[in-house]
């Protein structure tokens, strides 16, 4: 572990960290993540508070467990979809320097212009800025993309052009309805407004200012193999192992959930936000009359408001602009999570009272129960900064949510599975399309079926239903389908008969994704959009087992 600039108990740490913490808190809090690290199985963990203009930041385990490699405050992390708020500030400072002519609620063609499409007139017509920050469109995810993977010439200008494709899964502004694609969409139009690229904005307008140095965007200006990240770790078959570096690619999503920091970088987005956009020489960098809005509930985001479960009430209660807003034991909390095939992170702030957390893991993806890291960690660190005595130890730690409530009990998917042969291959084998989405093949070997979408891949394993499967995904995916000591396959199911041949195929993967044959995503976008009606269709039609990858913390 690396620690610096003043000489404490433990080794060297900084100095504000001697400040925030005693040597005996400081112990705790070492014992208490180390046990939390075991019972989950994390490879490595940073970890970042900040108090007013005191920082404490510390690493945990290994960056890389087969050179031994430990973390230290400096070792990039995939931060995921905390990413988001980066975003929504870079539109913010854009919306400032055009205050006579654009705010929150432009609509996206004022931005855009009249041949901006969605799968809707309604859509099309009135959405907002505020609209795709607070995920109030309604669309369906769209994960599957990103997941599987795009050409490299997918770019955010080719994503607008196709986002019409993308379909309807709740009604426009009806509830909340989390969509990676929406801060893409923000990312260009941050890019139409300035004139260069998001990323470019990003380095010139927040990371350079901010003297965030060490931080990178994946796959843009970093690989998850170089030596200043975090190798990311995945767990298959109960064996944590390397996750495959090819998979870690969001392009053209990079605005959603790319970017990759360090506890030292991230101390200083802390302190940013809690000294509303000042740098700490007292320049102003981000107007905070405009950008308070991001902190509001602009969508309300499912919760209960009932007896609390656990010794605090921790309660959420919607969504901004790339933030969540809710309360911890009383107080104020913004604070989003991230997660990218093994990266998992947690940003906690506390504006009223001039605090902040933030952590990050290199995996294992596919593990049950990583986000519990957060849920433990961050109430043990609050509890000593309040000098309370924490409700936490560290075997209930490892116990959570028991004794306060029941471990959800493991389930497998696979009860209609029977794993027979299939009687004729040839009314399922082709190709398959989707104009946003991307291409899947079916391909036969004997009677068996497999998916191919470029970097996922799986077998389809036959049910009691002649036209309906069960996916296990293999090769760089294989964690998908059995996250912890469960196998959760993924349902895959034909319709449409036409010349004995099914003509449309439907997986669910976090929500229904809709693939039809003769369609190809590398065919000539045309220059009429009348069909959307018929794809809002089928989106609206079938309503399949929804996996939620974001509480898996298996993506952004």
């Amino acid at each position: 572990m690396v620690f610096k600039r003043c000489l404490c108990l433990f080794g060297l740490i900084t100095l504000s960290s001697c400040q925030i913490f005693s040597p005996i808190q400081t112990r705790e809090i070492e014992d208490f993540v180390a046990s939390v690290m075991e019972c989950v199985r994390v490879p490595g963990l940073t970890l970042a508070v900040v108090k007013g203009n005191e920082t404490w930041n510390k690493g945990f385990g290994y960056a890389d467990v087969e050179n031994k490699r430990p973390v230290n405050t400096s070792t990039l992390f995939g931060i995921g979809s905390i990413t988001k708020a980066f975003t929504s500030m870079l539109l913010s400072m854009h919306i400032e320097e055009r205050s006579e002519r654009y705010n929150w609620t432009s609509k996206l063609r004022d931005v855009l212009g009249e041949d901006f499409k969605m799968v809707d007139e309604i859509r099309s017509n009135e959405t907002m800025l505020r609209d795709i920050l607070a995920h109030r469109t309604g669309l369906t995810t769209g994960d599957i993309g990103l997941i599987a993977g795009y050409p490299t010439v997918f770019t955010r200008k080719e994503m607008v052009k196709r986002l019409h494709y993308l379909g309807e899964l709740k009604p426009f502004r009806d509830t909340f309805v989390y969509n990676n694609w929406m801060y893409a969409l923000a990312g260009y139009i941050v890019e139409v407004l300035s004139g260069n690229t998001w990323e470019e904005e990003l380095r010139a307008r927040i990371l350079d200012p901010l003297e965030m140095l060490d931080t990178r965007i994946i796959d843009i200006d970093i690989n998850v193999t170089d030596d200043k990240m975090a190798k990311p770790y995945a767990m298959v078959d109960d064996d944590v192992i390397p996750s495959p570096p090819e998979i870690y690619t969001l392009t053209p999503g990079e605005p959603a959930g790319a970017i990759a920091s360090s506890a030292e970088d991230m101390s200083k987005w802390i302190q940013f936000i809690l000294s509303k956009g000042n740098l700490t020489d007292g320049q102003t960098l981000a107007n905070w009359t405009i950008y308070k809005e991001a902190f509001q509930a602009h969508n309300v985001y499912p919760s209960s408001l009932e007896k609390p479960t656990f010794p605090i009430a921790d309660v959420n209660e919607g969504y901004g602009y790339g933030w969540f807003h809710g309360n911890h034991d009383g107080y104020k909390k913004l604070w989003h999570s991230g997660g990218l095939f093994g990266y998992s992170a947690m940003l906690w702030i506390f504006p009223d009272l001039d605090i902040g957390f933030f952590s990050n893991i290199n995996g294992p993806a596919g593990a049950a129960d990583t986000s519990k890291v957060f849920t433990t960690i961050f109430p043990y660190i609050f509890d000593l900064i309040m000098e309370k005595e924490p409700w936490l130890n560290k075997t209930t730690a490892c116990s959570y949510p028991s004794p306060w409530a029941p471990k959800s009990p493991s389930k497998n998917n696979t009860d209609d599975v029977t794993n027979l042969p299939v009687d004729d291959v040839s009314q399922f084998v082709g190709e398959y399309g989707h104009r946003f989405l991307g291409d899947v093949q079916i391909i036969a070997y004997g009677q068996s079926l497999y998916f191919n979408m470029t970097y996922l891949q799986g077998t389809l394993n036959t049910t009691k239903k002649s036209n309906e499967f069960k996916m296990e995904t293999t090769g760089r995916f294989a964690f998908l389908t059995h996250p912890g000591n469960t196998t959760q396959l993924l349902p895959v199911v034909f319709d449409t008969q036409r010349s004995n041949k099914y003509q449309r195929l439907t997986i669910s993967f976090g929500d229904n994704s809709i693939f039809e044959r003769g369609v190809k995503w590398t065919d000539p976008l045309p220059t009429a959009t009348s069909g959307c009606g018929s794809l809002l269709d089928n989106y609206t039609k079938f309503h399949l087992l929804v996996i939620v990858l974001i509480c898996s913390n298996i993506l952004l």
